[in-house]
């Protein structure tokens, strides 16, 4: 029987569903004159008993047009629904096949041009490939009430019609009008019938009185006609028994004719059987006569035949003679040849011995060549590897002293040995401090330098008497581009404008020189001033380049217009008194003027360059300051004087200026300061060599955000982006070194929510880093979105829990929250937080929830119990969540569990053990291993994301890692002590990579895992932890979230990890390749090597 449609499905799950879409589809649309509107096989009602199910479907599936699958995991997983597939697409062409999705995910990857089989439930395998493009499906999930699954139900009637014109052949709306014209035409249909039926009523009662009348005058006609049908009777009684005897007698006639006819028919065939035997006869004859004379011929043959052999024997006879005489002779000449074969043998075999012995010489000598060879390059390896390991130890010890020559030796070892642990050591090493360059080419102490605007240009000056311009890329190492020669003496001060196009350089031979940077590898100079006596100690530009002061010792302040740089033109002289000018700061506007002598520190305007007006001096000043520095507003003044605190200023009212802050962190004499341009970072060196960094967004409140160390004993010039950013100082050996304020490689808090009424006691990220979830000891839970990190939005406060929450959970996707109470777990739609749905609710005083834990992909729910047992959950439907098995744990309760991001490995511990269960059928999990540390504590847990690494906390704050590649065999792999007594939270990233733990001393620390047998401390976060910290990452570990008290933080780690990614790329942009010479001072036993490429 031909079909319109098959219908395979899961009797299960779609054993309702089935049937009543199978009678939609035959009754939507029906014409008046068919039973059915499509002929529609489902195997409950199109087969019958047979001995053969099988054939009976494949028959079915052949006599079908299309396919209908109703898609859900049970069918997905039914091995009749896939078998089903399969026959119908090896004689269906893909397009017939129509998908309706009744439960599960039905997710494409269109990047993979195929459906995404990690997240979706619903197909079946037999799809895997089939389709080129996401095929469109008719989406039934909705439908599971008995008033749900009704053609009258307005929606299920919609996608029955939707289902119907694609087997029909035309559009929904096709079909739509169709149904609705014949349904009007059957209202019309029965409109006529009724009407007919009441003129029939009204012509039946017409009639019946005529019927009446009738009837009396048929019944005396019946009686007479009574009378006539006896006599007809009687008639034909007689003409029966005469047509009876005609038809006997005709009968025999026939049988006798029919007789006659055989006879006839018999001697005829017998007539020519004997015709057929005289004619073989003849042909006999004929045979005989030709077989005797044949006889006669073979007789004269044989007779011929005799004589020939007679003759052939004698012949024979002579040549079998003259054969014997030839073996005889054979015989002798064979013998001859095998004593010849013999001796040939005897000798090859001597030959192929020699051969075979030369050959083995060949090969021990080949051997021996090889074996000393490799000996050769294990001697060499073995020697790359104890330098490497030297080198990497060196780095280590001066790391924190000496960062640029600890980077050296790091890139000279992963030089040498590349491997995680050189690269770790590099990562320490970049992390670890704030450097960021070196600058080498002066042959004496720096005393100046300047920043250009935009960061890209480093202006220094030394006692050489020369002034260097430095690039400074954004990637890649800072380079030199040109030396400026024209002092005959240390050049003290240096000043740029803000296009980096005018220099003027001051030295202590008195001379301003006035360079055009236009083309920074080649300056020029514009004009030599000549008019102090004493040496130039500060020089200053406005930002427009149009406004130069010099500041000397020969007790004045000079001002000059450069409008036309090649001849400056003095506008006026500044003085107080005789008194030497030590430093001078001009604002950026060139308006205001701050100068400093040994007696007193004056503000000027300068509105009218050329008569200054004096403003007064600041209070409170009265002795020599030693450095001072202006942001470019003219607003904020840091002022630094012999042994006492740098002082801020505010010059909002410049004639009567206000300190506003002392910076009292310092110890010793303050040798120099440097701030912003913008006025937000201050940076000063102290003779004990501290260099502090302070943050002066508010000046009255001055936050500190670095300390350094310099290398190079008392510094006496330093400088900071106008951005504050970067910040450039001298270093050893004549040189500038650069460091990095903003701490770009290291984690940035991005993020800070509060709300709670108690401490947070769970955090959980989504893996875009996106969806962010706090869990509280007041027993709420907050979901946030942080898509502006800087402004987080509430989505929604979860409440419902009659106690303290314990955890709290999030799927990848950012869709599914679980928050878990000693009372109960719950379920959240992320899309919806107005209701949860309860997952377990405890019955007893001993089956109280101490921990649980999300899957990643939301499907897997694991819940530890306070009665030592753990359940799992499938949480695929999270209106429905279904247990899938209940097993006991390890002994003395549960109190912590940690889940694989892929669901296939559990960690349970009560505090003291862990145990190891393998999920890989989460109905059916096996105890894999058990993890203990000789008796030592393990309160938290953390599992990477493949499962490969386990991390717990032990006694005394030391963190214990294991291997857990193989399950059922796990390997202790090393101890990270850290700086607490005990560890509050420990959480791995989901590479297995970094190992993030927290203390209740308020700090997080981060460790490189990259070599897993040598963990390597990389930072630590600022934030206080609570006591009951917890601690998260986020899928992609570019972000960590952690409790920090009555609200949470995150931090990015993208910096970071994108640094751990190359960093011997980074420590090359850092500080360059090794030299030849420092090759040789740190490598002397192996020749030069490059340890950077050229980018």
């Amino acid at each position: 029987m031909a079909y319109d449609a098959f219908i395979s499905y899961s009797h299960a799950a779609d054993g309702a569903l089935a049937p009543t879409l199978q009678r939609g589809l035959q009754r939507l649309a029906r014409p008046w004159h068919r039973r059915r509107a499509l002929e529609v096989f489902r195997d409950q009602t199109g087969l019958g008993t047979s001995p053969a199910l099988w054939s009976s479907i494949q028959k079915a599936l052949a006599g079908s047009d299309h396919f209908v699958l109703l898609a859900c995991p049970e069918a997905a997983g039914s091995r009749w629904v896939n078998q089903e597939i399969e026959a119908w697409l090896a004689q269906h062409p893909v397009d017939r096949l129509l998908p309706v999705v009744t439960s599960g995910e039905w997710v494409w990857d269109t990047a993979r041009g195929d459906f995404d089989w990690e997240r979706s439930t619903a197909v079946p395998p037999a799809l895997r490939g089939v389709f080129r493009e996401e095929p469109r499906h008719l989406d039934l999930r909705w439908a599971r009430s008995e008033s749900e699954l009704d053609l009258r139900h307005g929606r299920f009637r919609d996608a029955v019609a939707e289902l119907a014109a694609s087997i029909h052949g035309v559009s929904k709306e096709d079909l739509d009008s169709e149904d609705v014209a014949r349904h009007r035409g059957m209202i019309r249909l029965r409109r006529s019938v009724l009407a007919v039926v009441g003129v029939l009523v009204m012509l039946a009662a017409g009639t019946g009185a005529v019927a009446v009348r009738n009837g009396r005058t048929a019944a005396a006609s019946a009686v007479e006609a009574s009378r006539h049908q006896q006599l007809a009777d009687q008639h034909r009684n007689s003409a029966a028994a005469y047509a009876a005897e005609a038809q006997r007698q005709q009968q025999i006639a026939g049988d006798e004719q029919r007789r006659a006819q055989q006879a006839t028919e018999d001697a005829r065939r017998q007539q020519g059987k004997a015709g057929k035997a005289a004619a073989e006869a003849k042909r006999q004859e004929d045979n005989a006569a030709l077989a005797a004379a044949d006889a006669r011929r073979q007789q004269t043959r044989a007779e011929r035949a005799a004589a020939e052999a007679e003759r052939q024997r004698s012949l024979a006879a002579e040549q079998e003679r003259k054969a014997a005489e030839a073996a005889d002779d054979a015989r002798r000449q064979r013998d001859l040849a095998d004593q010849q074969q013999a001796r040939a043998d005897r000798a090859a075999a001597e030959a192929e011995r020699q051969r075979r012995q030369a050959a083995e010489q060949r090969r021990k000598a080949a051997q021996a060549a090889e074996d000393a060879r490799r000996q050769e390059q294990a001697a060499r390896a073995q020697q790359r590897i104890g330098i490497s390991q030297r080198l990497i130890s060196q780095a280590d010890s001066v790391r924190q002293q000496d960062p640029r020559t600890a980077a050296t030796l790091g890139l000279a070892a992963a030089q040498l040995q590349p491997g995680d642990r050189a690269e770790a050591g590099l990562v320490n090493t970049l992390v670890g401090t704030r450097y960021a360059g070196t600058l080498s080419g002066h042959s004496g102490s720096l005393t100046t330098s300047a920043f250009s605007a935009d960061r890209r240009l480093l202006v220094t000056g030394s006692a050489d008497q020369t002034v260097r311009l430095w690039d400074l890329p954004r990637r890649g190492a800072p380079r030199s581009l040109a030396q400026l020669t024209g002092h005959t003496d240390f050049v003290e001060s240096v000043a740029l404008s803000r296009d980096a196009t005018v220099l003027a350089t001051g030295g202590q031979d008195g001379a301003v020189l006035l360079w055009d940077l236009s083309d920074r590898r080649h300056p020029r100079r514009l004009a030599r001033l000549a008019e102090h006596t004493d040496t130039v100690t500060a020089v200053a530009l406005s930002a427009d380049g149009r406004t130069l002061v010099s500041g000397s010792w020969d007790g004045s302040a000079l001002v000059y217009d450069l409008t036309e740089p090649r001849h400056p033109r003095r506008l006026a002289r500044v003085a107080e008194g005789d008194a030497q000018v030590t430093d001078l700061a001009l604002s950026a506007d060139g308006r205001t003027l701050v100068t400093s002598s040994w007696y007193s520190t004056v503000v000027w305007d300068l509105s009218d360059r050329r008569q200054p007006q004096r403003l007064g001096p600041l209070a409170e000043l009265s002795r020599s300051a030693v450095d001072l520095t202006l942001s470019a507003d003219g607003l904020t003044l840091a002022v630094s004087r012999q042994d006492e605190p740098v002082s801020v200023w505010d010059l909002s009212d410049r004639g009567n200026g206000r300190r506003v802050a002392q910076l009292t962190d310092g110890t010793g004499w303050v040798t120099a300061i440097a701030l912003s341009a913008d006025g937000h970072t201050l940076v000063a060196s102290y003779a004990n060599q501290a260099v502090l960094g302070w943050d002066l967004t508010d000046p009255g409140k001055p936050v500190r955000i670095a300390q350094l160390t310099s290398h190079s004993g008392s510094l006496n010039a330093i400088a900071v982006s106008a951005d504050g950013q970067r910040l450039a100082m001298e270093g050893r050996n004549y040189t500038e070194q650069l460091w990095d304020l903003s701490d770009g490689t290291g984690p940035r808090r991005v993020a800070e929510v509060a709300g709670h009424r108690d401490e947070v006691s769970g955090v959980a990220l989504s893996a875009d880093g996106r969806t962010f979830v706090t869990g509280s000891y007041d027993g709420t839970a907050q979901v946030w979105n942080l898509s502006q990190p800087a402004a987080p939005r509430l989505l929604g406060r979860l409440k419902g829990h009659l106690d303290s929450l314990d955890a709290v959970g999030l799927s990848a996707d950012g869709r599914t929250v679980i928050t878990s109470s000693i009372d109960t777990v719950r379920l959240w739609d992320t899309a919806d937080l107005s209701t949860s749905h309860p997952v377990f609710r405890n019955t007893s005083p001993t089956d109280w929830v101490a921990d649980s834990v999300l899957s990643r992909d939301g499907r897997l729910l694991a819940v530890g119990l306070g009665d030592g047992t753990v359940q799992l959950w499938n949480t695929t439907d999270r209106r429905a969540p279904r247990r899938l098995a209940r097993f006991e744990g390890v002994g003395n309760g549960v109190e912590v569990l940690a889940l694989s991001a892929d669901g296939k490995t559990l960690a349970v511990g009560n505090g003291k053990d862990v145990q190891l269960w393998d999920l890989t059928r989460p109905a059916s999990p096996r105890k894999a291993a058990l993890l203990s540390d000789a008796g030592a504590d393990m309160d938290e847990v953390s599992l990477s994301a493949d499962g490969r690494m386990f991390a717990a906390s032990g006694s005394f704050g030391v963190v214990l890692l294991w291997d857990t590649t193989d399950r059922h065999r796990p390997r202790q792999l090393a101890q990270v002590v850290g700086d607490f007594g005990t560890t509050d939270a420990v959480t791995l990233s989901p590479d297995g990579r970094t190992l993030a733990n927290s203390g209740p001393g308020g700090a997080i620390l981060l460790w490189d895992l990259t070599d897993r047998s040598n963990p390597r401390r990389l930072t630590q976060l600022d934030g206080t932890v609570s006591s009951t910290s917890t601690l998260a990452f986020s899928a992609d570990g570019n972000s960590l979230a952690a409790g920090l008290r009555r609200s949470a933080g995150v931090w990015d780690l993208t910096h970071l990890n994108d640094l751990r990614q190359d960093a011997v790329k980074r420590a090359c942009a850092v500080r360059g390749g090794l030299t030849r010479a420092e090759w040789v001072r740190h490598v002397p036993d192996v020749p030069y090597e490059k340890t950077c490429q050229p980018s």
